[in-house]
């Protein structure tokens, strides 16, 4: 299966947005980044599972961001023409100036009426193979 590069180009896009919409703590973009269903599961790194975008909104809120997160290395899965998953790899950039790194993003993104919606992501630690490798 392949996506057209329109549409490469609008998942990478929604990959980066989102980490732009968290370092600039923009959370009147979730509607328009994350399905309405969506969910965060970054329940590997001590945080909790959270579903829909109220209870999203709430977490992202309240949880201790990093001030910039660096994705990188994004790989799109295509499943069909209505939904991928996505891996990209994440380093975090602290206030006091540290860096955590190793980490990657496991997600999964749907086509709305709308355009591409983030469906679930998933935060595990460290490097993690590409499914299918």
């Amino acid at each position: 299966m392949k996506l057209h590069p329109e549409d490469l180009f609008e998942i990478h896009n929604l990959v980066a947005e989102i980490s732009y919409m968290v370092d600039e703590r923009r959370w009147d973009d979730l509607p328009r980044l994350y399905a309405e269903d969506g969910v965060f599961d970054a329940s590997l790194v001590g945080y909790p599972v959270v579903e829909g975008q109220a209870a999203l909104r709430r977490h992202m809120e309240t949880a201790n961001h990093p001030l910039a997160h660096y994705t990188t290395n994004t790989v799109v899965k295509p499943i069909d023409a209505d939904s991928a998953n996505v891996v990209s790899m994440i380093i975090g950039a602290w206030q006091n100036g540290d860096f955590s790194a190793g980490a990657t993003y496991r997600d999964h993104v749907v086509r709305t009426p709308q355009g591409w919606r983030m469906k679930r992501r998933t935060v595990m630690r460290g490097p993690d193979p590409l499914p299918g490798n």
